[in-house]
């Protein structure tokens, strides 16, 4: 085979892979969460099935948010919060730093995997933060 030759497919084999590796990081990370009342994804891209309605609550840490950020539910319900974030959370009850405004309302530091779950027995509007990012706050109504 001639230099010639073995530069073409050279080229054509960078072309090739170059192509699909930009097809693999343009590719939508759709993910769908769900709760008692509503789905709620993180693209514009359509949601052709709903997953079923988890046994408890759930709100996920993503990105340093709460998702969803608001949330309504019955006393005597439960939520749980799951980290799907690299970086280390804790839930704990408003306001920052002395999280008094619903004592027994922080988790213990959550890794990438980890959950919390907190039973809601009292009537209310009770805000929470990640400690870890105070700015990052979230919303349980207790009806």
């Amino acid at each position: 085979m001639s230099q010639k030759n073995i530069l073409m497919v050279v080229i054509v084999v960078l072309v090739l892979v170059g192509g699909l590796l930009a097809w693999y990081f343009i590719q939508d990370d759709t993910e769908v969460v769900t709760t008692n009342t509503s789905v709620v994804t993180n693209s514009d891209a359509a949601v052709n099935n709903v997953v079923e309605k988890p046994a408890t609550n759930t709100v996920w840490i993503i990105d340093g948010n709460f998702n969803p950020s608001v949330i309504t539910i019955s006393a005597g319900e439960s939520i749980t919060w799951v980290n799907k974030d690299d970086l280390t959370r804790l839930v704990a009850s408003d306001p920052h730093p002395s999280h008094s405004a619903l004592p027994g309302l922080e988790s213990d530091e959550l890794i990438l995997g980890d959950d919390y779950t907190y039973t809601f027995d009292e009537l209310g509007e009770w805000f929470y933060h990640d400690h870890m990012n105070p700015i990052s706050k979230g919303t349980i109504i207790v009806e």
